[in-house]
């Protein structure tokens, strides 16, 4: 009987895990760009930046910088959410009628936002929280 209810918590325990518990929470810092000029190198290049990113565990998210589009030097902040099934980022700040997509992927301590771009685009990011 023991084991039962040993077996019984453990899967609620495990179906009652968040998938966030990979670890997207906390906040995060721009350290690379990736723009491909066209001949499909598609290699990060370090920046110097205070971009940030904070992902909270219900949902939603801010940045200090702008996100709506790559590489922006804009200094207005984003505000949005994401979601963990889909690896998607939607940023309700975006002036115009649509938010570009963002598509994100977590590698460790590292945090990949890809865009949709012609010649492709992205930003990097480490946990720094």
């Amino acid at each position: 009987m023991k084991k039962i209810v040993l077996l019984i918590l453990m899967a609620l325990m495990i179906l009652g895990c968040n998938k966030d518990e990979a670890g997207i929470t906390g906040e995060w810092k721009l350290v690379a760009q990736l723009m491909d000029p066209g001949d499909g190198s598609r290699v990060f290049t370090a920046v110097e930046s205070e971009k940030t990113i904070t992902f909270f565990k219900n949902g939603k998210l801010e940045s200090n910088k702008d996100l709506c589009y790559p590489l922006s030097a804009s200094p207005e902040s984003s505000k949005g959410t994401y979601s963990i099934e889909d690896s998607t980022l939607n940023i309700t700040t975006c002036s115009g009628n649509t938010a570009p997509t963002i598509w994100f992927s977590l590698s460790g301590d590292s945090l990949i936002l890809s865009y949709l771009c012609i010649e492709g685009c992205g930003e990097k990011y480490v946990r720094i929280d």
